[in-house]
């Protein structure tokens, strides 16, 4: 079932600092992974790690980290939480 749902999306790492110290994503994408992608309320979610969410990503991958941005159609999606245990992250 989760699989029909994936898609393959670019990802970028949060590896540079600026000039003010904080972390910027590099231009070009640091690989795609294929994540299935759906939105979620916030109201329901008891979880501080899922505080502010407003979608959650199911993957099979372990490239991305809570320092990865993922290119989701025209926006681009901060990843908060990766949750290692388990078949999905």
């Amino acid at each position: 079932m989760i699989n029909s749902k994936m898609r393959l999306y670019d990802f970028y790492k949060l590896n540079n600092l600026d000039e003010y110290g904080q972390y910027t994503a590099a231009d070009e994408p640091e690989g795609k992974v294929k994540i299935a992608i759906s939105t979620t309320s916030t109201q329901i979610q008891d979880n501080i790690n899922y505080k502010n969410a407003t979608y959650i990503g199911l993957t099979y991958s372990s490239l991305l980290d809570d320092k990865s941005i993922v290119k989701y159609g025209d926006t681009d999606l901060k990843v908060l939480y990766v949750n290692p245990e388990g078949r999905l992250n």
